[in-house]
């Protein structure tokens, strides 16, 4: 069997689902030097004033590194940045499907596959009980 045609399995909470697509998310958009995206990470975590200072910088970063870094469908982007962005959006939009009030907008679209591997596939098992 080809390396390529191996699959594997890792069964997670909810949490520990939402942590993958997060991280997915944030490993893509620093390939396409979204930096200014990643200060929403944090938007819990600082006021206002701290917020915006940290979107400025890392605007200025992002400028410098977008005459570098590309969209995530450019030839010239990483693979794994789309397969990482490919992971996030299946696992987003099945997040969106268990949770009231989101399924409409980007979380509930059917996830686009933007790499050279299919997309990975996402199933919620039954609840254990106990």
């Amino acid at each position: 069997m080809r390396d390529k045609d191996k699959r594997f399995v890792i069964e997670v909470n909810k949490e520990q689902a939402w942590i993958l697509s997060q991280a997915c998310e944030l490993l893509a958009r620093a390939n396409m030097a979204q930096f200014a995206r990643i200060a929403d990470f944090y938007f819990d975590k600082l006021d206002a004033k701290g917020l915006d200072a940290l979107r400025d910088a890392l605007a200025k970063a992002e400028e410098a590194a977008s005459k570098l870094l590309n969209g995530i469908r450019s030839k010239e982007t990483w693979d794994g940045a789309r397969i990482a962005f490919d992971i996030h959006q299946v696992i987003r939009h099945e997040l969106a499907l268990d949770e009231p009030g989101k399924q409409w907008g980007v979380y509930a679209h059917d996830p686009m596959r933007t790499s050279k591997c299919k997309l990975a596939t996402i199933r919620k098992l039954p609840g254990k009980k106990g």
